[in-house]
């Protein structure tokens, strides 16, 4: 009788094995395949009498699409533009109110103007012989050097506006 029972008991688990081994696996029939993409054209929107519909479902993908990031960090003061809308290269799509850009260029805007009036004043007096020549040369540095710094300044208040990079 004990063997009977090991008989059924190793019969029982053979069974149950090969329905396992067996169920788990894939059938050709159960595996799908992949449905190319349809291509669609788009056409402009117009009035139209006694037309027939069609219904389609897709993704809308930009032609081109950028990430923009302001230079300088400040408020946003205007957002010239609407999501979906078109623009063309160099639109300006908003404007940052830097003060600390907006400062920078006040200040370098008055340091231009010294180093602009004092130039014309030691050129007047070097002419007449009586401020050196190298007295002339650092009066001709300095306003080099605000020129220089006006430039900069000017072109970070520019950056505060973000303009389209293509159309």
């Amino acid at each position: 009788m004990n063997i009977l029972k090991h008989y059924i008991y190793a019969t029982l688990c053979l069974v149950l094995l090969a329905g396992t081994v067996t169920g788990c696996g894939r059938h050709a029939k159960d595996t799908q395949t992949a449905k190319a993409p349809v291509s669609v054209t788009v056409t402009k929107v117009s009035m139209a009498e006694n037309v027939a519909s069609k219904t389609y479902i897709g993704t809308v993908h930009p032609a081109k699409s950028a990430v923009l990031t302001a230079v300088h960090s400040g408020t946003l003061a205007e957002l010239k533009v609407r999501q979906g809308q078109t623009v063309n290269k160099g639109d300006i799509i908003a404007v940052i109110n830097s003060q600390r850009a907006a400062s920078s260029l006040e200040m370098a805007s008055a340091a231009l103007q010294q180093a602009k009036d004092g130039y014309v004043r030691a050129k007047a007096v070097h002419e007449s012989g009586s401020i050196a020549d190298v007295k002339m040369v650092e009066v001709e540095t300095q306003l080099r050097q605000a020129e220089a710094a006006y430039k900069a300044a000017y072109k970070a208040h520019e950056d505060c506006t973000v303009n389209t990079p293509y159309s």
